[in-house]
């Protein structure tokens, strides 16, 4: 089967998986918005039920010391708890409702409903037996018609009889039994309820992560066909000076059109990777948390790749030397590199750097490589100083970048700007093997040389020349 065709397949399948992706995420959150939803039920129908009973507790206690002390301030507070309850003046969140329409508006089932609407009836047969007892310490009786206008001597002893005795308190029981019951039937409904969506959110937060884990896979799988593809091009580009040439074209083409493809569907599963890793990454555990790391480290190295891979393609296509102030280019250069120099503690130091002729992408590109491997190769423990320095000779400007890294054996200073080369293959010194080669084709294009002095563990100087007179080419 051609490579074309097969790397169309594996586009259609990632292409198929994302969407796929999109739709599961987006069911994710639906369900996640309802799972908190049916937590912010529970704990509402908490509140109203607790504030029942308290609000039941308070009238009894402002009722009572009113009856035993005759202050006023108690009956104030009496008729205040109530008026608050009943919905006549505000809570203390500000709102005015009473309590029997705040339970409403919960969606209780039928069953919780007549459970609480049994102890708020109840409540209010109770505030019944406590306005008696209010009024008989003011010699107001019931007329028969619930109102209290008949007017005789106060009667203490009775109002104290009423607030202490044995139907008092059995009053009372009945108040707390049904919220008793209704506390046990809320909190089965509404675990059974929130569980329900957390197991569901989990395994569908499962299934999207081993989607982004199969997208990963398959983009692995292609990306490195078509690296083998490129490498069989390479050798055969080997074969003579005319064969490189004309080659050399063809795969630049073939490496940009397929390094460009792949970075869009690697873009889109870094995007999932940086959802999953601000939305769910504290919600998992274990192999959950160490997926998403997985994901996140492997599409930022393929990413890395497809770019010097861009870079490889674009190096010398429709370039023309021109005049350069290095001075500039550098400090350019560490703007745009502001982030990695400050995490880093990066110290870059250079004087004049003069102002050549060449080519302006293609010098950026190769200074930032060797800027960027100096911070990158070096010990944890050491702040990384990278000097560059100048020199102007007859025919060609010669540069040095200078770093404190971790140095390199120099018994590899021949493979060192090879393609695909990496010496460093522990994950902490991870590379793509391509950036060094990009610089020797830069360098190449400037008509020079690239070479390399290091000792392990001393850092490493980096020298190139670049040949005057370019434009007269």
């Amino acid at each position: 089967m051609k490579l074309s065709i097969v790397f169309k397949i594996f586009q259609i399948t990632i292409i198929i998986t994302l969407l796929i992706n999109v739709i599961l995420t987006l069911l994710l959150q639906k369900n996640h918005i309802k799972q908190q939803k049916a937590e912010n039920v529970r704990y509402k129908s908490y509140v109203i039920a607790e504030e029942l009973k308290q609000s039941s507790d308070d009238l009894t206690r402002y009722c009572r010391s009113y009856v035993l002390t005759g202050d006023n301030k108690w009956e104030n507070k009496y008729w205040e708890v109530l008026d608050i309850r009943n919905g006549k003046l505000p809570r203390p969140d500000g709102k005015t409702i009473a309590l029997v329409d705040s339970m409403k508006k919960l969606g209780f089932t039928k069953s919780e409903f007549d459970k609480l609407k049994v102890a708020e009836n109840n409540s209010n047969e109770l505030v019944w037996t406590e306005k008696v007892a209010l009024n008989a310490i003011k010699g107001l009786f019931d007329d028969g018609n619930g109102n209290f206008s008949v007017k005789a001597n106060p009667n203490l002893e009775m109002a104290r009889r009423i607030m202490f005795d044995e139907k008092y308190h059995e009053d009372k029981k009945l108040i707390m039994a049904p919220i008793h019951d209704f506390f046990e039937m809320l909190d089965k409904r509404t675990h059974d309820t929130v569980l329900k969506y957390k197991v569901f959110n989990s395994n569908l937060l499962r299934v999207i992560i081993g989607l982004i884990v199969l997208i990963l896979t398959i983009g692995v799988v292609s990306f490195f066909i078509v690296l083998k593809n490129i490498i069989q091009k390479m050798k055969v580009l080997e074969v003579s000076n005319k064969l490189i040439m004309t080659k050399n074209d063809e795969l630049s083409r073939f490496t940009y059109i397929a390094s460009h493809d792949l970075q869009e569907p690697l873009n889109t599963i870094i995007s999932f990777s940086k959802l999953l890793k601000e939305g769910y990454y504290e919600k998992l555990e274990g192999i959950g948390q160490k997926s998403i790391e997985i994901i996140d480290n492997s599409t930022m190295r393929m990413r890395s790749l497809t770019t010097d891979l861009l870079e490889y393609s674009r190096i010398g296509k429709k370039a023309k030397p021109e005049k350069i102030n290095v001075n500039v280019l550098i400090a350019n250069i560490e703007l745009d590199l502001t982030e990695l120099i400050k995490k880093n503690k990066a110290i870059i130091s250079y004087d004049n750097l003069s102002e050549i002729v060449a080519y302006r992408n293609e010098l950026r590109m190769l200074f930032l490589n060797l800027i960027c491997n100096a911070i990158k190769y070096r010990k944890d423990t050491i702040v990384p100083q990278i000097r560059i320095e100048f020199e102007e000779g007859t025919y060609e400007y010669t540069y040095a970048v200078i770093d404190n890294g971790i140095g390199i054996d120099m018994k590899f200073r021949h493979k060192i700007f090879e393609v695909f080369q990496r010496l460093h293959t522990n994950d902490h010194y991870s590379g793509t093997g391509i950036g060094l080669a990009n610089c020797k084709r830069i360098v190449e294009l400037h008509k020079g040389e690239i070479w390399v002095r290091s000792e392990i563990n001393k850092g490493s100087t980096f020298l190139f020349t670049i040949k005057k007179n370019l434009i007269n080419e």
